[in-house]
């Protein structure tokens, strides 16, 4: 097992009887997927005549240090919110070229017996190896080099922290009313039927996510709660010690920008969807752990407004019901960020409902929505905390959406020697059949097989009922000639419809107003019935 050290060298006006041992830690575990994550404190003791001293921490493997520089930008030295602490002041420590050691200059060591402390250290956790089974050690070893002397000599290697794992499994649920009238997680989720409006009064899914060890998931921190040394470590926060003032930099600030977040990337989301989600959601495990929704991964804390349920808006009504808000769908992805606001040290997982919403006939095409479960702030440079997306993403696929359509065949039609042929499509879904018809909108496209057939001879769009805008309504229908759409024509055509219950009839003419004229008439066969997949046309 190979061990992280930091090694720390004294040295200055140190006198050769001030010895240093006795070293102790706290030691925290630290999230794999963390860019900022914060390493436990140190300590040793120092006796004798004391003096200035410069120590200098070194990372071993070569994690980059990221503890937050509180320098104004373009200063000189890039003073960070690390500090080595000591009863008669402070200095802060300055990342060295190579990225992976600190350096604090002019630490005051007083006379006597005195405790010396490193605190705000924050490494790169996701380049650190983690075993299997076995979170693997972060360590400090102590260097002490006293005034006139050329070699130091060594205190033992100490535990700081230990790396694990932050983020726990992800998947994504079905939902069930049993025992919850706005449902509850069950199964896999399943299919959506694209037919008519999409009421958002039940979860479409959920996505479940949680912590895989106790405190992964962390508050902010604030002055407050954290102006001593032994509160950071103590109350799970993303910010570390916070001084009264910085000795370098005064009135600068190492409050941790935000929370630890939680970043819920759905995608394959159509276009006219709308999507909400649960504004403050409860864990649905033991503990007291608690999100809020919040407008982007990065800056402050912004949280959204729930929608009033409305009759238009089709949103779950009554008590119990969970307070909602709309995330914005840009171009089929659709972001949720939640943010810690309570947790607890029980390992806590969250079911997240996710509700959908569209307009009758908006939805064409079928797809299966995608979704993701990340820490966030993701990669964000200047935001502590900040994350790596790593394996423990897992890509999770949701509901498929299935597209409804009909497709009618029409065996023979003829715009040939002296024939034409009468067409009628008729959208029948606003009638009260027995297998309970859902009112959709939608066009249709003619395809020809045959001689004579019109270039491209697919997709061509049907004529739309008289006085329909852009598609065929709940209980049209529209009347056309072949010779209208395909001259010169005869064989058979299909015609897909993007609704159910489409339905057809064709009237064969020949020499159609002369004495000599024939005619005859045949329903339009509907070569799909029943609840197969895509959903398609009941009945006949």
């Amino acid at each position: 097992m190979r061990l992280i050290t930091a090694v720390l060298f004294l040295a200055g006006a140190l006198s050769a009887q001030t010895t240093c041992s006795n070293p102790a830690s706290n030691p925290v575990f630290i999230r794999n997927e963390g860019l900022a994550e914060l390493i436990g404190d140190l300590t040793f003791t120092c006796s004798g005549t004391g003096g200035a001293a410069t120590i200098k921490v070194a990372i071993s493997p070569a994690l980059p240090v990221t503890s937050a520089s509180l320098s104004a930008s373009g200063a000189t030295i890039a003073y960070t919110e690390a500090l080595a602490l000591t009863t008669s002041g402070s200095a802060q420590g300055v990342i060295d070229p190579t990225g992976a050691s600190l350096t604090f200059t002019s630490v005051p060591i007083p006379p006597g017996t005195s405790t010396i402390r490193i605190t705000n250290i924050r490494v790169n956790a996701s380049t650190a190896p983690l075993s299997v089974g076995l979170s693997l050690p972060i360590a400090e070893s102590v260097f002490i080099f006293f005034a006139g002397n050329t070699s130091p000599s060594l205190i033992a290697a100490t535990p700081v922290a230990y790396t694990a794992i932050g983020l726990g499994p992800q998947s994504v649920a079905g939902v069930t009313t049993s025992g919850n009238a706005y449902g509850a997680p069950s199964g896999a989720p399943a299919a959506i039927v694209a037919c008519g409006t999409q009421a958002p009064a039940l979860p479409a899914f959920f996505v479940k996510f949680g912590e895989s060890y106790p405190l992964a998931f962390k508050l902010r921190g604030s002055a407050a709660t954290n102006g001593s040394v032994l509160a950071w470590s103590s109350s799970n926060t993303e910010t570390g010690y916070v001084p009264a003032a910085f000795p370098n930099t005064p009135g600068a600030s190492n409050v941790a920008t935000s929370a630890t977040r939680i970043k819920i990337v759905i995608t394959n989301v159509p276009a006219s969807t709308t999507v909400y989600v649960p504004v403050a959601p409860s864990t649905d495990t033991a503990g007291q752990g608690a999100l809020i929704l919040t407008a982007s991964e990065t800056g402050p804390l912004s949280p959204f407004a729930a929608v009033v349920p409305t009759a238009a808006n089709g949103l779950p009504t009554g008590v119990g019901a969970p307070p909602l808000a709309a995330v914005p769908n840009l171009g089929g992805t659709v972001t949720v960020i939640y943010e810690v606001i309570n947790d607890s040290a029980a390992v806590e997982t969250y079911s997240i409902p996710v509700y959908l919403s569209w307009p009758a006939g908006t939805v064409t095409t079928g797809t299966a929505l995608g979704a993701s479960v990340s820490f966030a702030p993701v990669g964000a440079s200047t935001s502590i905390p900040a994350f790596a997306v790593s394996s423990t993403t897992t890509p999770l696929t949701g509901p498929s959406i299935l597209q409804c359509f009909t497709s009618l065949l029409f065996p023979f039609v003829s715009n040939q020697l002296g024939f034409d042929t009468i067409l009628v499509i008729a959208n029948t879904s606003l009638d009260p059949f027995a297998n309970g018809a859902i009112p959709q909108i939608g066009t249709c496209n003619l395809n020809f097989y045959g001689s004579g057939a019109p270039s491209p001879p697919a997709n061509a769009p049907a004529p739309l009922p008289q006085g329909a805008p852009g598609a065929y309504p709940p209980g049209s229908s529209a009347v056309f000639r072949l010779s209208d759409v395909a001259v010169g024509f005869q064989g058979y055509m299909i015609a897909n419809c993007n609704f159910q219950f489409a339905h057809g009839n064709a009237f064969l003419t020949s020499n159609l107003g002369q004495p000599s004229a024939t005619a005859m008439g045949y329903l339009a066969v509907v070569l799909n019935r029943g609840g197969a997949s895509p959903a398609e046309s009941l009945g006949n």
